[in-house]
């Protein structure tokens, strides 16, 4: 019998990027080149005697941090926003 393949639903697997599996002693002698390459992206898998223990990933972007007010000035409403529209009416009649 073939292992089977299991699919969980709402994850896209195609989007994951692969990870390469590395040793922990090959790890910690190559850091440099690890962090460099996590930096442009890559994903790495540390084993350590063969099991899967850590996962070294690229840092998300930093989220700029909004500010209320920020669109100040430069969105306008109309003045009739807030009122029903006509073609809605016939619903909350």
């Amino acid at each position: 019998m073939g292992k089977k393949k299991i699919e969980e639903p709402g994850i896209a697997y195609s989007t994951v990027p692969a990870r390469e599996t590395i040793g922990a002693f090959e790890a910690k002698t190559h850091l440099p080149r690890l962090l460099r390459e996590a930096e442009a992206g890559k994903r790495f898998v540390i084993t350590q005697r063969g099991r899967p223990v850590a996962e070294l990933i690229p840092l998300a972007p930093e989220r700029k941090e909004r500010c209320r007010g920020d669109m100040a000035g430069k969105i306008e409403m109309s003045d009739d926003f807030c009122d029903p529209l006509p073609e809605l009416e016939k619903y909350f009649s």
